[in-house]
């Protein structure tokens, strides 16, 4: 059996995750502390080997960092958007070197910038910290993997829209969100072709609506795996 370890401020909701056999490290509810607290010598594994799968809405280059320095080998983030849009710096937002894709994702009037922990830390970001967050993100990895959608992206992040119009989220409000010409463009070429390209084969696969089938296309987010390279590299700091 696979040991498992969940790290979440709230408890309800994984009473699914308490399955007979399982051996279970449980940093959730008042046991929680942040992933880089944790004292991973506590959980008996070989972090070379395990995966972290990040869902926490952090900087997930500052996550990657804390994830080699403890030892981990390999992790996962969801929510992967691409440059200039999101409540986090994602991953896709470190490899975007010279900053042309997180500049057409800019909201009008608005700087770039590097944003934490939900969009509630936000720091104006230049195109010479862009350089040195691409160098640390490159020095990192050893493989970099993103998922398929399953199928065309029909209306690309379409799911957030309202959180940009609220500015919960980076990114333009959605009169300014120029779609198929450049807006959805970017997003679809920056994807991977999806995993099917007839619509009604997914329908009857997964038993979906077409409109089922359009939602869960507008939540694809790149999702990305992330072979880390080994050892403590010495990074610049960003």
């Amino acid at each position: 059996n696979p040991v498992l370890a969940f790290v979440d401020p709230y408890k309800k909701g994984w009473e699914h995750s308490n399955a007979p056999g399982r051996k279970i490290h449980d940093f959730r509810g008042e046991t929680f502390k942040d992933f880089a607290e944790i004292d991973w010598n506590s959980v008996q594994v070989d972090r070379s080997h395990a995966l972290v799968f990040f869902d926490d809405h952090m900087d997930q280059l500052r996550r990657l960092k804390e994830a080699q320095a403890l030892g981990f080998g390999h992790a996962m983030f969801d929510d992967n958007y691409i440059a200039g849009v999101g409540d986090m710096f994602s991953i896709k937002d470190a490899c975007d070197k010279d900053g042309k894709v997180r500049e057409a994702f800019r909201r009008k009037d608005f700087p770039s910038r590097r944003c934490d922990n939900f969009h509630h830390k936000c720091e104006t970001f230049s195109e010479d910290q862009a350089r040195v967050a691409f160098d640390e993100f490159d020095a990192l990895t050893d493989i970099y993997w993103e998922g398929p959608p399953l199928t065309e992206l029909f209306t690309p992040y379409a799911s957030i829209w309202r959180l940009m119009d609220k500015q919960i989220y980076e990114g333009p409000f959605n009169k300014d969100w120029r779609g198929p010409k450049i807006h959805n463009r970017l997003i679809v070429e920056s994807s991977k072709p999806p995993l099917f390209t007839n619509v009604e084969v997914v329908q009857k696969m997964f038993k979906m609506t077409f409109k089922e089938v359009e939602i869960e296309s507008a939540r694809y987010v790149n999702i990305v795996y992330i072979k880390l390279n080994k050892g403590h590299l010495k990074l610049a700091s960003s």
